[in-house]
């Protein structure tokens, strides 16, 4: 098991899923054979290690009780190694635990931003009200600026 440096605060990497939307060929969740449409076959399948899991509420209130994250959690980013995090079904409430859990608690993502609509990312910013809008950043990774461009790449 991990052990925390007592007094010191992290900022930790955490992947809520490992489910994504997209099969963008670049990406190591799907591109376990090198780039080919005809010659490969295996170009961009989904790797076998994929398993379409999430990690739930009840699965971060018992990785991280309320008593941990005040004590050595500064910033938790969400940014998919091998799935976009608002994917996860309980992103949302996630969040909102984090973000409740400690007043210096800062919560980030990176996210390709197709899942859902205008109404639930309103709703995802009004996190941020009545807190340090800058304890809640989402970062909207697209890959490229026409239709054209972004195709190449998703």
């Amino acid at each position: 098991m991990y052990r925390y440096e007592q007094g010191k605060r992290y900022t930790v990497h955490l992947e809520l899923t490992d489910k994504c939307n997209a099969a963008c060929p670049m990406c190591q969740r799907t591109n376990i054979e090198p780039p080919s449409s005809v010659e490969n076959p295996k170009a961009n399948k989904t790797a076998s290690y994929i398993q379409n899991v999430d990690l739930t509420l009840e699965d971060i209130q018992t990785i991280w009780p309320e008593k941990t994250l005040q004590q050595y959690m500064k910033h938790i980013h969400m940014c998919g190694s091998f799935g976009d995090p608002m994917m996860a079904r309980d992103v949302y409430e996630i969040t909102d635990y984090f973000l409740k859990s400690d007043p210096r608690m800062e919560c980030s993502f990176s996210t390709n931003a197709s899942l859902r609509d205008e109404d639930w990312w309103f709703k995802f910013g009004c996190l941020a009200n009545g807190r340090d809008r800058r304890r809640l950043t989402v970062m909207f990774c697209i890959d490229g600026l026409t239709q054209e461009t972004h195709e190449m790449y998703r």
